[in-house]
């Protein structure tokens, strides 16, 4: 694919070109539909069975890497403060 503002060649999946800057209609789109947020009920059930967390991560990683991030980081911190609550309590 070729920028239509400065005629280099760029990436199909971009958004913006590298080159000039340029916004690539085009894919917008495709880029805005990639960074949809998790869900609410997503993100707590992420936060509170951590392996779900993990599995989403992992499903999402190559379609939408805002729900993959975020199902990731929410799962790691979910089991974070398991470690934290079971070291309080039985410790």
């Amino acid at each position: 694919m070729y920028c239509s503002h400065c005629g280099n060649e760029i990436d199909d999946r971009s958004a913006v070109c590298i080159y000039c800057g340029e916004t690539i209609l085009a894919n917008v789109k495709a880029y805005k539909r990639a960074a949809e947020p998790l869900s609410l009920l997503l993100s707590i059930l992420s936060f509170i069975l951590p392996p779900l967390g993990f599995f989403l991560y992992i499903y999402w990683r190559e379609s939408s890497l805002r729900k993959s991030d975020t199902a990731g980081l929410l799962g790691f911190f979910g089991f974070l403060m398991m470690v934290i609550i079971y070291l309080v309590v039985f410790c």
